[in-house]
């Protein structure tokens, strides 16, 4: 939950799918990351490879022998795909006519559009959701933590929590450590990089996902990191609180962006550019 709890929020805000239905699915599906699929296939919805799908696949046997099911280069994909998923097949779109709190409704549209085949599916996400507080985060709201910085478990009654003090070895859940950034730009936490530093480096050292550093800086795994760039160590803000940028000589749509703390997609979609377009020295780049 601590380690995917942001990328469901983000994708939740930009695609609608509601952060704990998300999250529920991903726990129950992959077995909160240990199942087989999740650690072969990095596939935490159990997502079959269905017509269309021109990616990696990965067999093992399901509903029927050797089933197909979709492979991805690291959970990200998964995340976004899932998502994608739901969005793009028919059956599903009465889902989003719901409101994105209502994870109840969520749970058992899944069930109904025939997500999966466990009669006890939308009970199952439910229980998920409400031991572990996820539907805080639909309302916009941080679930809460331990003294000892782990997360709650709700015992019985969701609203009534219990801090349960767990052993490491039947700990599932990844403790996230303190991110200790240099300074804020936007309101996100950021480091400025050094000689010899990589995206790689800075992502063991602040004990993240590889995938979460590049995904939250805009970057690729090939990309080579400068001594001096900034690298955000939470997702970035879809706008800044100036209004404009006027753009200098070398600087890019992505400078720009690490400059003021925005989304390059957002940046893109706030002045109606192409994807990997490029402003020109002078250019107002509205931030808004």
């Amino acid at each position: 939950i601590s380690l995917y709890k942001e990328l469901a929020v983000v994708n939740m805000r930009e695609k609608n799918v509601p952060a704990s239905i998300t999250l529920a699915q991903a726990m129950f599906e992959s077995d909160c990351g240990n199942s087989a699929l999740a650690l072969n296939a990095k596939n935490h919805f159990g997502i079959k490879c269905h017509v269309g799908w021109n990616g990696d696949t990965f067999r093992q046997d399901d509903d029927a022998k050797d089933e197909c099911f979709r492979k991805y280069e690291n959970p990200l994909q998964s995340y976004e795909d899932h998502s994608d998923f739901l969005r793009s097949r028919g059956r599903y779109s009465f889902l989003f006519q719901l409101d994105i709190t209502d994870y109840k409704g969520w749970a058992r549209g899944l069930k109904e559009a025939g997500y999966a085949t466990n009669p006890y599916y939308a009970n199952k996400l439910i229980e998920l959701i409400d031991r572990h507080k996820l539907y805080l985060l639909d309302e916009g709201k941080d679930l809460p933590v331990c003294k000892d910085g782990s997360l709650p478990i709700a015992n019985g009654d969701p609203n009534k929590v219990v801090h349960e003090k767990k052993e490491a070895k039947s700990d599932l859940f990844y403790k996230a450590p303190p991110l200790a950034p240099e300074g804020m730009i936007n309101g996100v936490p950021y480091i400025i990089a050094r000689k010899g530093d990589s995206f790689f480096s800075i992502s063991k050292q602040k004990q993240m996902m590889l995938w979460q550093v590049l995904k939250y800086n805009d970057a690729d795994k090939n990309d080579e990191l400068k001594e001096g760039e900034i690298v955000f160590l939470k997702p970035k803000r879809v706008s800044a609180k100036e209004e404009y940028h006027l753009v200098k000589n070398g600087e890019s749509m992505r400078s720009i962006s690490q400059q003021h703390g925005v989304k390059l997609t957002r940046l893109y979609h706030h002045n109606n550019m192409a994807h990997g377009q490029e402003a020109l020295i002078g250019q107002k780049i509205s931030l808004k």
